[in-house]
């Protein structure tokens, strides 16, 4: 049979437009252009009415736009749901109404182009010039070049914005049900799939892909591409039943590549090869620090300058011998480490903290990184968080002084010595977090409340876990005096159980604080028990422990339809 992966009398496998939505776009239709699978999640490309712009301009036209739509394959709530608008730009004019898409590998040496490995995905996508006529869309069309890894570290970077707290959920289709993001503590890897809150989720930033190809008369319709040995082949099909074939291998290393001509006397040319590329580079460009120099493809045979301090040519810097800093030598290392930002501020004694250190110069490898020290405790690198030259993340270890002090961060490059050592601005200090309060004092064995645990430096480490006797709280925020939580079910019934709280390694207790669990809330009667079809009838609903639900809310469905109404609590 087939049927919804996941589906009860109120939730499913499924995302609807809201009927707040529907009520003032009642043509609101997502059309579903392409659909593909990549390791482990769904990606589609959909064309849907941009609500953000004029309804229908004076021609009466709506306007679209074209989104990428990514979850999780294994997720049946769909919790991990992301989109984000997706377009290209060729020569100052935009094309936004996608026709066709194809997923590839890139051949051999596409791959090494875009620094990729082979294993990798990327996708050829069509798009038409402009946002109006979806059903006739203009002939001008382009073809554009997407990666998946690009796609997927913009998406990744929109999650971790959200859950600092910054922004809305920025789905334009949510219109007055928009919510903002809430602020968790959330380590956020390529594998996290989402949870309760903070979701579905959207990005206002267009993705834009890289143009390879323009049509504006036969308009392109449909795409295909294949690799053949080390080369990537694409196929492209036109309205007007032309079918066409292209290769595409890339632009070497990125940056600037033109034409290459051999022009006599101004304006007279004698060659003008049309398989020939030149590459214009410059060393300086976005290159201030020997890190990110000596980070710049060797191709480019960029070098550090110490006489300078700027990313030169060898030939641009003076006494090269003495002074130019490039791949070809041995035991490479930047002096002058320099830290810009470090994160968390605070940290229990016990450890466990995981801080991250950004600056400049902070060694090309991990390997390189001698020493760190977090207010005079030991912190250990973590390999797989590093990033050359421009990251550190590191794990605290246990501050055995019983009154340690604060300090900053100190770090050194292959050796200690003055050029390779570097302290912090920001400093860090150690804390004890405590907590005295929750309110609400109980609720129903099922779960379910909305708990705040309140006390002193809640928002230390970078961490935290609320325990209900062995049960794990779903961690919602945290301030310097809060923690807010969703109480887990009772597996023991009802009464009171201990609370207590794994702030990274650190146990935090207290004897005096308890959360009550009470029988689930049930109902006996309801008066009246019926109404009219408009609704805007007052009921009355009776029943024992009712006073444990934090929100009331009634929900009623009919002919298909669900209502849900906000209920008030009578003096008790």
């Amino acid at each position: 049979m087939f049927s919804l992966v996941y589906q009860d009398e109120f939730v499913s496998s499924q995302i609807k437009i809201p009927s707040d939505t529907l009520s003032l776009y009642p043509a609101f239709d997502i059309y579903y252009i392409y659909g593909l699978a990549s390791r482990s999640y769904v990606y589609f490309l959909t064309l849907q009415l941009d609500t953000q712009l004029t309804q229908m301009d004076a021609a009466g036209e709506k306007f679209f736009t074209s989104k990428i739509v990514r979850m999780c394959s294994n997720d049946t709530e769909f919790y991990s749901y992301v989109e984000f608008p997706l377009g290209c730009t060729k020569d100052g004019v935009e094309y936004r109404l996608v026709q066709a898409a194809y997923k590839q590998k890139p051949g051999r040496k596409l791959a090494q182009a875009l620094g990729l490995s082979e294993d990798d995905d990327v996708l050829f996508v069509i798009f038409s010039q402009g946002q109006k006529n979806r059903s006739n869309p203009p002939r001008e069309t382009v073809l554009c070049l997407f990666t998946l890894h690009h796609i997927n570290l913009a998406m990744r970077e929109r999650i971790r914005s959200c859950y600092r707290g910054e922004g809305r959920l920025s789905l334009p289709w949510l219109l007055n049900k928009e919510l903002p993001c809430i602020h968790t503590p959330k380590q956020i890897g390529d594998d996290f799939c989402g949870l309760v809150l903070n979701q579905p989720l959207g990005g206002l930033r267009v993705i834009e892909g890289t143009p390879l190809y323009e049509d504006r008369t036969d308009g392109m319709g449909a795409v295909a591409a294949y690799t053949y040995g080390d080369h990537t082949v694409v196929f492209v099909g036109t309205r007007s039943g032309t079918l066409k074939k292209y290769w595409y291998e890339g632009d070497d290393a990125g940056n600037l590549p033109v034409d290459f001509s051999i022009v006599w006397d101004g304006d007279f040319f004698i060659d003008k090869p049309a398989s020939m590329k030149a590459l214009l580079y410059k060393c300086e460009a976005q290159r201030s620090s020997c890190g990110q120099c000596l980070k710049a493809p060797p191709t480019f045979d960029c070098g550090w300058c110490t006489e300078t301090r700027k990313c030169l040519l060898r030939q641009h810097c003076p006494a090269p011998e003495q002074n130019w800093m490039h791949h070809g030598r041995h035991n490479l290392r930047c002096s002058h480490p320099r830290i810009t930002k470090i994160g968390p501020l605070t940290g229990p004694r016990e450890g466990g903290t995981r801080v991250t250190i950004e600056g400049e110069n902070l060694g090309l490898q991990v390997r390189e990184i001698a020493h760190v020290q977090v207010a005079g405790v030991r912190c250990n690198p973590v390999p797989t968080e590093y990033i050359s030259a421009e990251r550190i993340v590191c794990d605290m270890a246990e501050a055995l002084l019983p009154h340690s002090p604060g300090g900053p961060v100190e770090l050194c490059i292959g050796v200690c010595s003055a050029e390779y050592r570097t302290l912090s601005s920001q400093t860090y200090s150690f804390v004890s977090p405590s907590f005295s309060r929750v309110r609400p004092e109980k609720g129903p064995v099922s779960g379910g409340t909305r708990l705040t645990v309140s006390g002193r430096h809640l928002d230390a480490g970078s961490t935290v876990t609320v325990y209900i006797h062995k049960e794990e709280c779903l961690f919602v925020k945290r301030t310097n005096r809060d923690i807010v939580c969703v109480t887990p079910a009772s597996l023991s019934g009802s009464g009171p159980a201990p609370i207590h709280l794994m702030i990274d390694k650190a146990e935090v207790t207290s004897s005096e604080t308890r959360y009550v669990y009470t029988d689930d809330p049930t109902i006996s009667h309801i008066e009246p028990n019926w109404t009219i079809l408009n609704g805007s009838t007052v009921i009355t609903v009776t029943g024992t422990n009712l006073l444990t639900i934090q929100e009331p809310k009634v929900r009623a469905k009919y002919g298909g339809i669900e209502t849900t109404n906000v209920s008030i609590h009578p003096n008790p």
